[in-house]
């Protein structure tokens, strides 16, 4: 019984020690993410595509920006891995360029949130890719 009992106490002090002592916390630095991860075409593109439409949103539609003819590049730059462009795909692109396009040619609230819209059903379908939704629906101009 005095075995246990010592094994025990050791234990005991062993949790409280460990239990007290103060971990680091790392935030994720995206430069060491992206040394590790290379991103794709695709990846690079959207990334600059949500930059572009957040500076859109920002400047509140007043800004003389024209179509971004670089957003093309969605029907041919290199896809994820896991991730194909098939179909429906090639459907959700052609809808969010035309969305785009009738955004720039009339640049309102209304069409600003159905360009958006568009990104955000995309990736709510199967070709798409979940993790950004959140991030994206921020962009929305709210009434």
């Amino acid at each position: 019984m005095r075995f246990w009992s010592k094994f025990f106490v050791l234990g005991f002090f062993l949790a409280i020690f460990l239990g007290c002592t103060e971990k680091e916390i790392n935030p994720v630095n995206t430069s060491q993410f992206e040394a590790v991860y290379e991103l794709s075409e695709m990846a690079l593109l959207m990334e600059d595509m949500y930059e572009t439409l957040k500076e859109e949103r920002e400047l509140d539609n007043n800004a003389n920006m024209a179509y971004p003819v670089r957003f093309n590049a969605i029907h041919t730059a290199e896809m994820t891995e896991d991730f194909e462009r098939n179909e429906e795909f090639s459907t959700w692109a052609k809808v969010f360029l035309s969305m785009t396009e009738k955004y720039y040619s009339a640049k309102n609230t209304e069409n600003y949130n159905a360009m958006i819209n568009a990104c955000i059903a995309c990736h709510q379908s199967s070709v798409g890719c979940f993790g950004p939704i959140g991030r994206i629906e921020k962009l929305l101009i709210q009434p």
